[in-house]
C-alpha cells in the first residue's frame, strides 16, 4: 500500500491524459485525487490505486503553475512532501513545491513514463509476458484455426484445407462431389487465412438461393460475422462504396453480375480473397462468355486468392471445365486446344504415379515413371528412387518429390481437389429406393391416345417441339403441352400423385402457416414460403373424386 497525504501530485496510469492529480483526502481504504487539468475527481482503493507518485530528480526540466520553468538540482521533503529546488530561466535559484507544479503536465511518452517511474508492477509484467508466449505458442501451432470451428474432424477436410491455407494466396478449385464438403472447407481455408493475417477481406458469391445457407453457416461452424450484401443495403449507403462497410462480405451471383455498378465498386474495393460457389453455371466459350464469367474474371485479376467450389467440373464438358482453371491460372491454362492436348496423357501420368509405389524393385514400374518423367531434374530423383544402396529415407524423399513434380507438370494437381465417396470413408451409402406410383387416368387417357392415334402424335411433336422418347416417358410433360385439350381440364398439379404428400400437408394451409409463423419459429425462405402458399391455395382448388 502506498502512503498518500493531501497536497501530493500523482497521475494516473491508465489515463495519462488527465494531467497531474493533487491528493485531496485520504483514509486507510481510500485516497480522492483531483485532477484540475481536466476537471475531474476520481476516488480510489488505496491497496491497488493504479497511480504512480509523481518525483522529478537532479536535471529533470519542471513547469510551475504560474507558468515559469526550472532545471531540478535538488529536492527535499517535509511531512511526505516535496520541494525542489534548481534555478529558473534566468539563472535565479529557486524553490517549487510539488503542489506548485503545472496541472498540464503529461507522461505519455515511454522515456517520461520511464523517468517519472510509471511502471506497471512485476507481476503485471510477468503475466503479460506469460500471455504473449502463450499467444506465440498457438499462432505456431498446427491446427491453428481447425480447433475452433464447429466441425466434425473429418481427414480429407482437414486435409485440403492445410494444403490450401499454407499457400500464400491460393488459388485452387474444389470439386468434391455433392455431400463431402465443400463449404466446409472453404470455411476452413477462409478461417485459417484470416487467423494467420494472410486474409484481411474476402468477397463470396453465391447462387440467390443459397446466401441464407452460407450466412448461417459461417457464423454457426466458424463465428465468421459475414455482411450480406443486396441493393437495398447497397442503396442505404448512398454514394459510399457498399463493399467497404464490412470486412467479409457475402452477395448473391445473380444480383451482382446483373449489376456493372456494382462491379465497378467491388472491383476497387481491395479484397484478399474470393469464393465462388457453384462455379460450373459460370458460361464460357471461345467466341464469348456470359456476364458472371466476366465478373468473376474481373475480379479475379485484381484479388490474389480465389477459391472455386464446384461439384461437378467437367459436367459442361471440357471448355467449360478449361474455363475454370483458366481463372485460376490464366499463364498456365491459356489454349484450350494445348489444354486438351495434356488431358489425354492424364491417364499415363496417373498410371506413373501409381507405379512409384512398387519402385525400385518393378522394372515394368521404372519404364512407366521414365515415359512421364522425361526431365533431367525428374530422372535424377527416378535414379535415386531405384537406387538400391540409398537409404530408406533417401527413397522415400525421393518418390515424394517425384510424385509432387509430376502431379505439378502434368494435369492440374496443385489446383484442383477432388474427393469421391468411393474413395472417402466415413460417410452413409447413397442407395436408390424406388416407389412405384399409379399412373393417374388422365395420363394414361393422353398415352393411350398418343399410341392410337399417329396424326395426332405427329402434331404434337412439331407443335412442342417434343422428342418422340420424351412424350411416352414422361406423360406428365405430354399433358401439360396439351392443356388447351378440352378432355384435360384439370391442371396437372391437382392430380399427380407426386405432389399428394404436400398437399395433403397443407390440408388446412391456414392453421400451418400460424403454428409456423408464430415467435419462436424460424419461417421459410421467402422462395419456399411462396411456393407452399401456390400449393396451399391449389389445394382449395376442386380435385377429382373430391366433393
Amino acid at each position: 500500500m502506498s502512503d498518500f497525504s493531501p497536497g501530493q501530485r500523482w497521475i494516473s496510469d491508465g489515463e495519462a491524459e488527465l494531467g497531474l492529480g493533487t491528493v485531496l483526502n485520504c483514509d486507510a481504504r481510500s485516497v480522492t485525487i483531483l485532477f484540475s487539468a481536466s476537471q475531474e475527481t476520481r476516488t480510489y482503493n488505496t491497496r491497488q490505486a493504479p497511480l504512480t507518485r509523481v518525483m522529478f530528480g537532479s536535471g529533470d526540466r519542471v513547469l510551475s503553475a504560474d507558468g515559469w520553468q526550472m532545471v531540478v538540482d535538488d529536492s527535499k521533503e517535509s511531512r511526505g512532501l516535496i520541494t525542489y529546488i534548481g534555478e529558473d530561466s534566468e539563472g535565479n535559484l529557486r524553490e517549487l513545491p510539488e503542489a506548485k507544479l503545472a496541472d498540464t503536465m503529461q507522461f505519455d511518452q515511454a522515456r517520461d513514463r520511464l523517468l517519472t517511474g510509471q511502471v506497471d508492477r512485476n507481476d503485471w509484467f510477468d503475466l503479460r509476458f506469460r500471455t504473449l508466449h502463450h499467444y506465440q505458442r498457438i499462432e505456431q501451432h498446427s491446427a491453428l484455426g481447425f480447433s475452433g470451428p464447429r466441425i466434425d474432424l473429418i481427414p480429407h477436410q482437414l486435409y485440403i484445407a492445410n494444403e490450401v491455407a499454407n499457400r500464400h494466396a491460393p488459388r485452387v478449385l474444389l470439386a468434391d462431389e455433392v455431400g463431402l464438403g465443400k463449404t466446409i472447407e472453404a470455411g476452413l481455408i477462409l478461417h485459417r487465412l484470416l487467423l494467420n493475417g494472410r486474409v484481411e477481406r474476402a468477397l463470396i458469391l453465391v447462387p440467390d438461393s443459397l446466401t441464407h445457407q452460407w450466412l448461417v453457416e459461417l457464423l454457426r461452424r466458424f463465428s465468421l460475422n459475414v455482411s450480406l450484401l443486396d441493393e437495398t443495403q447497397s442503396q442505404a449507403h448512398g454514394s459510399a462504396n457498399p463493399f467497404e462497410s464490412a470486412q467479409l462480405v457475402l452477395a448473391s451471383q445473380g444480383w451482382l453480375f446483373a449489376n456493372t455498378q456494382r462491379q465497378e465498386q467491388a472491383l476497387a474495393s481491395q479484397f484478399d480473397l474470393l469464393i465462388v460457389d457453384e462455379a460450373h453455371h459460370l458460361d464460357w466459350s471461345e467466341e464469348g462468355s456470359g456476364p458472371g464469367y466476366r465478373c468473376v474474371e474481373q475480379l479475379s485479376a485484381v484479388i490474389p486468392g480465389l477459391l472455386l467450389l464446384t461439384a461437378t467440373p467437367e459436367q459442361m464438358g471440357i471448355k467449360s471445365h478449361f474455363a475454370r482453371l483458366r481463372l485460376l491460372d490464366s499463364e498456365r491454362y491459356h489454349d484450350l486446344e494445348r489444354f486438351k492436348t495434356e488431358e489425354s496423357h492424364y491417364t499415363e501420368v496417373a498410371r506413373a504415379i501409381d507405379a512409384l509405389d512398387a519402385l525400385p524393385g518393378d522394372p515394368a514400374a521404372r519404364a512407366d515413371v521414365s515415359n512421364v518423367a522425361d526431365d533431367r531434374d525428374s530422372q535424377a530423383l527416378l535414379a535415386t528412387l531405384c537406387n538400391k544402396e540409398a537409404s530408406r529415407d533417401q527413397q522415400d524423399a525421393a518418390r515424394a518429390q517425384l510424385s509432387e513434380a509430376l502431379l505439378d507438370r502434368h494435369g492440374t494437381g496443385r489446383v484442383m481437389f477432388r474427393n469421391s465417396r468411393r474413395h472417402v470413408g466415413g460417410f452413409p451409402e447413397r442407395r436408390l429406393h424406388l416407389v412405384p406410383l399409379a399412373l393417374p387416368s388422365a395420363y394414361r387417357r393422353v398415352v393411350r391416345r398418343l399410341e392410337r392415334d399417329e396424326d395426332y402424335l405427329d402434331e404434337l411433336l412439331i407443335e412442342t417441339g417434343m422428342d418422340h422418347p420424351d412424350v411416352l416417358i414422361y406423360p406428365d410433360a405430354a399433358y401439360r403441352e396439351l392443356s388447351n385439350d378440352p378432355l384435360n381440364g384439370e391442371d396437372w398439379w391437382h392430380i399427380d400423385p407426386r405432389i399428394n404428400w404436400l398437399l395433403e400437408k397443407l390440408s388446412d394451409d391456414s392453421e400451418w402457416f400460424r403454428q409456423r409463423e408464430s415467435p419462436g419459429h424460424c419461417p421459410p425462405p421467402g422462395n419456399r414460403r411462396r411456393a407452399c402458399r401456390r400449393a396451399a391455395g391449389a389445394r382449395r382448388l376442386p380435385r377429382p373424386g373430391v366433393p
